[in-house]
Formats: structure tokens, C-alpha cells, sequence
């Protein structure tokens, strides 16, 4: 234990320890409210606060980014893209006054005002193969006579 933080293993059921660091508690008291006696006060806290994990944890896992990798870093970027969707969604909402929006909806949005830059400045290019432009010039929606090269 130190002064700023509290560490606590809680184990429940056999072979199933929990491990939980508090900084917001500064000792491991029992909470002597549940019907358990044993569990401490940070047990207890982190039981009728985790709500809000569980549900991120479910909106990440119904539009998951993530591949099979064996790089943690990378595992980590994709939770972080999972994350970072889901936060985005939520401050469009609010700045929209809460109006309802399919997430597959906004990720698609998002995405395509991602990668329409690259494709324009790819359109630039004097190596890009015609054909290549051509598809190009379909995804941002430029007319036909673009695509026959008077652009």
C-alpha cells in the first residue's frame, strides 16, 4: 500500500483471483453492507461502478476493428480505434442535440472522410494507372469528362 494508491486481490472462487488498484481509496476496509463479509470497500465500488465498462466492452465487440495479431502494440491500436469510434459517436450525438444515429452509419461516414483525401491527392499522381483514376473519380463523384482525361 502507498499513500496514493491501494492494492487489493479478492479471490472469490477457487482459482479465480481478482486484482484491483484504487487510487481513490486509501485502505483495503471491509465493507460490512454486503453479504459477503470478506469483500473490501473497493470490491464493492468497483462492482456497482463497472456498468459503464461492460458497456464498452459490448458496442466495441458489435463493430469490432480488431484482427488476429500476435503484437500487443497492435492489439492495443485496435482497442484504442474501438474506443475512440465509440467517444466520437458520442460527442456527435451531443453536439447534434442527441439526434439517434446508426453507429454502422457513422463509422462509414468517418471512414470514407478519412481515406477522400488520399484518394484525391492519389488522383494528382501522373503514375496512378487510368484505370486506377478512373475508379478514383467514381469514389469522389466527379463528372465524366474527368474521367476521360480533360481534367
Amino acid at each position: 500500500m502507498t499513500h496514493d494508491a491501494t492494492h487489493v486481490c479478492y479471490c472469490e472462487k477457487k482459482n479465480k483471483a481478482v486484482t484491483l488498484l484504487s487510487s481513490m481509496h486509501n485502505d483495503a476496509t471491509i465493507d460490512e453492507s454486503t453479504s459477503s463479509k470478506n469483500k473490501s470497500e473497493i470490491v464493492t465500488f468497483y462492482n456497482r461502478t463497472k456498468i459503464g465498462a461492460d458497456v464498452l466492452n459490448q458496442l466495441c465487440s458489435n463493430y469490432d476493428t480488431a484482427r488476429t495479431t500476435k503484437r500487443y502494440l497492435t492489439a492495443i491500436f485496435y482497442n484504442i480505434l474501438n474506443i475512440a469510434s465509440i467517444n466520437a459517436l458520442c460527442i456527435y450525438s451531443a453536439n447534434k442535440n442527441y439526434v439517434k444515429v446508426k453507429r454502422a452509419y457513422f463509422l462509414d461516414e468517418i471512414s470514407w472522410q478519412m481515406v477522400k483525401p488520399q484518394i484525391h491527392e492519389r488522383m494528382k499522381q501522373s503514375l496512378v494507372p487510368r484505370q486506377l483514376k478512373i475508379r478514383g473519380l467514381v469514389l469522389l463523384g466527379k463528372d465524366s469528362e474527368e474521367k476521360n482525361g480533360n481534367s
